[in-house]
């Protein structure tokens, strides 16, 4: 089995080695010269095969699948459980029998274990196994060379003084490091790319074609989608009726990307055959009329158009006898013009979908926009589709279409035990199947011979590609992502993979081909002035305020406070401190908890629970949480930029927390700001907010970086940038409220760099 070379490449591991060098490439990412390897390359943004494919792919996977493990090891805190030995043989793998001492453990079914001579401590001695079952016994599988093995049972040995020849083991410890589950499927998915439906145009954009055939829908299904949608989401939706291919949906900010998921998938659910192939790719519907009467004349239309069936008998003599002999002959020497009908052309309209996530939330979100809003039956009207979601950890409220919960309902009806026959049914009825991008490579659906032609891949741009695959691999020949490249990246844990852009999305991938990209282009979230910011800086101005912005955003009552304008920057001399791998500042975190007592204190009826706190650095979110706790504030919701992806809040307050001084008279040697300056947290950051955002910073440190000094110029000229006194930040509160001009920035920051000496000639 393929899947067993995967296998025992993680069980042949030294695991102490592995430890070791993830701490070297955790004190600074690796440069590009440090990384030159014989056997990883750069991902290209297209292949030239699949061998191409699998050559540049698997090395990459493997390195990160180290990675993955050790960063898994030291963030979660398994114990160290006493097993007894029992017996041992060997078959694929040496098999390892181990009898529990003790209270019951927690290991699954594909668990990567720690096995070692007593509590592990790095340098110990160890071997690493895989769980094969968890009975009374559980069974181990672990590498087939013999001397690792050999010697751990050696230095684990008791021998009887009084009779060396007499022997026994003393207990083993074993220690859960990691589940390899989504590992496996990604494997799996790499492993079969081959057989994949849409591999061409994986490889290459140019297996794409260039004109593309296209599914009809009902009349009055369309008129409603007219009513309900804006031009680019409604366009945006029109393109997901490609019988072939790939379709690339971009969704900023607020732009209504859920909603948009839905009008898809009842388009999808009600097509019909396919339309005549019309190139529809980001053109208005007059665009498109101009094009089709550039391509299909139509001059009778015009004023000076001469009729030539007037003038037909013009040159015909008065004996006709042999006219329509000789104009037959004619008609039979012309040769038939063959009609384009697209290769894909005989495509089956889409019957059963696969709608996945990188994640369960994003999944989740869907699913119970579906409960409460329903899609659209073929006359546009609410229509209950059967769904299920499969995986675990999904939201309990959406508990009642699970495909656990459906079963065990079902078994209880129906008095029907064979609960295999009874999930094959509820899959087989759902017309939407629901899951995270790793749970679609699960047994549920690879065992039920489910094929989809249809799958949605929402977040795609937070999923490496590797993983975009795994729902692939049920006959998919339409494949719809939707996401957006200019937020957050798929998180990877190897510094060296991300050199090589492991973390680079299918999405950008096919986006840098030249892919064509549907914007929406519309926002309903933020405020206007937060909104031309995010717009100007991260989407080219192309993002636009919804018409009646205003009524659905409101004047809230802060508003008559300067510190809660839309838009704010608040100065703050602090000092930065790293500690514990990431950043921290004090009196940032100060300033942060002084605004939420503030803010409650001045505005009783308005709801906590709509502020939110974001850092980019999880010490700061740990020590601004802390403080409000010392406030007996405990359900503030305070999180990194990567925890707040895809929420939205009425107020945010972010905190920098990089300064120029690391102490009172020591500035800071560092000159840049870190992954602050990443274009995607940037975006999320601020983004995340409808009525207001306050930035707490330290403007001449952040500066440093353009988009950032753009940001506090904007506030400048809106005269919404404020330097905090630091001495009593209470009493600054109160003197601000009376005087806020006392305390404005009003001279816009410029960065010069520094140029370099001439050399003085000799």
């Amino acid at each position: 089995m393929d899947l067993h070379k995967f296998q025992h490449f993680i069980l042949e591991l030294d695991f102490n080695k592995i430890l070791e060098s993830s701490k070297l490439n955790q004190l600074e990412v690796p440069k590009d010269e440090q990384i030159e390897s014989d056997y990883l390359c750069k991902i290209p943004i297209s292949f030239g095969d699949e061998s191409e494919y699998q050559k540049i792919w698997k090395p990459l996977f493997y390195e990160e699948v180290k990675a993955n493990i050790v960063k898994s090891f030291q963030t979660e805190t398994y114990p160290d459980v006493e097993y007894k030995f029992d017996k041992h043989k060997k078959d694929e793998f040496t098999k390892l029998d181990f009898q529990l001492i003790g209270q019951k453990d927690q290991l699954n079914f594909r668990d990567l274990i720690l096995i070692s001579c007593s509590p592990y401590k790095q340098g110990d001695q160890c071997l690493l196994g895989l769980i094969e079952n968890n009975q009374d016994i559980i069974r181990v599988n672990v590498q087939n060379n013999f001397e690792p093995i050999a010697a751990l049972f050696e230095k684990n040995m008791i021998i009887n003084q009084q009779n060396p020849n007499q022997k026994s083991l003393k207990n083993f410890f074993i220690r859960k490091v990691t589940g390899l589950s989504t590992l496996e499927r990604e494997f799996r998915a790499l492993h079969k790319f081959g057989e994949l439906m849409l591999k061409s145009i994986l490889l290459s954009l140019e297996a794409q074609p260039k004109v593309n055939s296209y599914f009809t829908i009902p009349y009055k299904l369309d008129q409603k989608l007219h009513s309900i949608y804006n031009s680019s989401q409604y366009e945006a939706i029109q393109q997901t009726l490609k019988t072939h291919g790939i379709t690339l949906i971009q969704g900023p900010p607020g732009t209504g990307k859920t909603k948009t998921v839905l009008g898809t998938l009842s388009v999808l659910l009600q097509s019909k055959q396919e339309r005549p192939e019309l190139n529809l790719v980001q053109k208005t519907s007059l665009e498109i009329e101009q094009e089709f009467n550039q391509e299909y004349p139509q001059p009778w239309k015009s004023l000076d158009y001469d009729d030539w069936r007037d003038h037909i008998f013009d040159d015909v003599e008065q004996d006709i006898s042999n006219y329509f002999t000789n104009r037959l002959s004619d008609f039979q020497k012309e040769k038939p013009q063959p009609i384009y009908k697209s290769d894909y052309s005989q495509a089956k309209i889409p019957n059963k979908i696969l709608v996945c996530g990188p994640s369960n939330a994003s999944v989740d979100e869907i699913i119970r926009k579906v409960l409460e809003e329903g899609l659209l039956d073929d006359t546009g009207q609410r229509a209950d589709v059967p769904i299920v979601r499969i995986g675990e950890n999904f939201d309990p409220t959406l508990s009642k279409v699970s495909l656990e919960c459906l079963v065990q309902q079902r078994v209880y009806e129906q008095q029907n035990q064979d609960t295999d026959k009874v999930k094959k049914e509820i899959l087989n009825q759902a017309k939407v199947i629901f899951g995270t991008l790793s749970s679609s490579g699960s047994n549920v659906l690879a065992l039920s011979e489910l094929k989809f032609d249809t799958v949605i891949i929402d977040e795609a741009a937070q999923a490496v590609e590797i993983s975009t695959l795994i729902p692939l691999q049920y006959g998919c020949r339409r494949l719809i992502l939707i996401g957006d490249p200019n937020q957050l990246p798929a998180t990877i844990f190897s510094s060296i993979c991300g050199k090589y852009k492991y973390d680079q999305s299918l999405f950008e991938r096919l986006q840098k081909q030249g892919a064509n990209v549907h914007l929406l282009k519309t926002q309903y979230r933020m405020h206007a002035k937060i909104s031309k910011f995010i717009s100007t800086t991260f989407y080219g101005s192309e993002l636009n305020d919804y018409e009646y912005l205003e009524r659905l955003i409101g004047t809230p009552k802060f508003y008559d406070y300067y510190t809660y304008s839309p838009v704010v920057v608040l100065h703050v001399k602090g000092y930065e401190n790293f500690t514990r791998n990431s950043y921290c500042n004090e009196m940032e975190a100060k300033v942060v908890t002084e605004l939420y007592k503030d803010m409650k204190n001045k505005f009783p009826t308005f709801n906590m629970n709509n502020l939110g706190i974001v850092s980019p650095y999880s010490q700061q979110v740990w020590l601004i949480s802390k403080q409000l706790k010392k406030m007996n504030e405990e359900n503030v919701e305070v999180k990194t930029v990567d925890g707040f992806q895809g929420r939205e809040k009425d107020v945010i307050i972010f905190s920098s927390v990089r300064s120029k001084f690391i102490s009172e008279n020591q500035k800071n040697p560092k000159k840049g700001v870190g992954f602050l300056s990443d274009a995607r947290r940037m975006n999320v950051s601020l983004s995340r907010c409808r009525q207001t955002l306050i930035v707490v910073c330290d403007i001449y440190k952040i500066s440093c970086n353009e988009r950032w000094r753009n940001l506090i110029n904007y506030s400048i000229q809106l005269g919404s940038c404020y330097r905090v006194g630091t001495e009593d930040i209470s009493e600054w509160f109160q003197s601000f409220d009376q005087d806020p001009l006392k305390y404005a920035i009003i001279n816009e920051i410029t960065f010069k760099k520094k140029e370099k000496p001439e050399q003085v000639k000799k």
